[in-house]
């Protein structure tokens, strides 16, 4: 895979997780392969940010169980910001009918924690190879 991923655009990652350590190695992998992140402890913060910018990033990593809100409902509130914003929904607590809900709600991929690093780049980089350019 190219550092850009997918073409000469640089691309940008929103990760909303509270998990430090598991956020720390999402962004060491990203920012090997040459993606910038902005990691958000709170579905709040991440949300507001995406309200205010529906442009700031290219895809969205959320986490299920976050102290706020959970990932779903982020899920479901970016695509309302940006329906072309493809979502990925991580989380250490899967089970069928988590995944279900995951891809009902929009999101293009459903991840199982601990995720290998080659695991996490191949579903990015096939979230982004989808993503239009429109808001």
């Amino acid at each position: 895979m190219s550092d850009r991923m997918v073409d000469d655009r640089k691309r940008h990652v929103c990760l909303a997780e509270d998990n430090t350590p598991f956020a720390e190695a999402v962004v060491a992998t990203l920012k090997h392969a040459g993606i910038d992140v902005t990691v958000f402890q709170r579905a709040t913060d991440c949300l507001a940010r995406l309200r205010d910018d529906p442009l700031l990033c290219d895809l969205l990593i959320t986490d299920v169980k976050l102290p706020d809100m959970d990932g779903f409902t982020l899920l479901r509130e970016a695509k309302q910001c940006r329906p072309s914003l493809p979502v990925i929904v991580v989380t250490g607590y899967a089970d069928v009918s988590m995944a279900a809900k995951a891809f009902r709600f929009g999101a293009c991929d459903f991840l199982e924690k601990p995720v290998r690093s080659e695991r996490l780049l191949a579903a990015i980089h096939e979230a982004l190879s989808s993503v239009s350019e429109d808001p």
